[in-house]
């Protein structure tokens, strides 16, 4: 994506929850994969619209919400100790 480039993956990465604005498939599923690649190298609409989504998508995608969740599971497994 920051690279301006669709994003193909399969439905088995942990990726595609952050990440949805991307063509999936199922691994085992090479046909499925090979129709995925021929429609988007032959689709420039189909190019830019996974482009242009993803990389609005992942400019709002940040570590903090993340990092106060993991504060907040913290502070309650150790309640005695400060968290400065």
């Amino acid at each position: 994506v920051a690279h301006r480039t669709p994003v193909i993956m399969t439905k088995q990465s942990g990726a595609t929850e952050v990440l949805t604005h991307s063509m999936k498939y199922d691994y085992w599923d090479t046909d499925t994969l090979a129709d995925i690649m021929v429609n988007v190298a032959a689709s420039d609409a189909l190019k830019t619209d996974l482009v242009e989504n993803a990389f609005k998508q992942l400019a709002s995608v940040t570590w903090r919400p993340i990092a106060e969740r993991c504060m907040g599971v913290y502070k309650t497994l150790n309640p005695g100790v400060s968290h400065a």
